[in-house]
């Protein structure tokens, strides 16, 4: 090999490395776009993961509730009509005793 044919190929050879070198720094670059751009892109996506978990919760608090009050309203129901049988039936045993006094003693 001689002179020139070894120092077109150091020329060459280091050509390639500066390239080379420059693709690196461009993806270097490209890959600190990207961390930054993530970070940006990740913050707002957290904050809605967190408003809707607290979302999902509220909405089962409020069906536990909706469940708690529907229960009571039934108990609330029975209780209701339960009453209203025993009313009645006070009622019924008044007009009974009222005439069997208007009726008087039995000659």
């Amino acid at each position: 090999m001689d002179h020139v044919a070894h120092d077109d190929l150091i020329d060459d050879s280091l050509l390639e490395i500066e390239q080379q070198d420059v693709y690196c720094r461009e993806l270097e670059t490209k890959v600190a776009a990207l961390k930054i751009t993530s970070r940006v892109n990740v913050e707002p996506l957290r904050e809605i993961h967190t408003r809707l978990t607290e979302i999902h919760k509220n909405i089962a608090l409020l069906e536990i509730q909706e469940k708690e009050q529907s229960t009571l309203s039934e108990s609330l129901k029975s209780d209701i009509q339960s009453s209203l049988e025993l009313a009645t039936h006070a009622i019924d045993e008044l007009k009974k005793r009222l005439s069997e006094h208007d009726a008087g003693p039995a000659e």
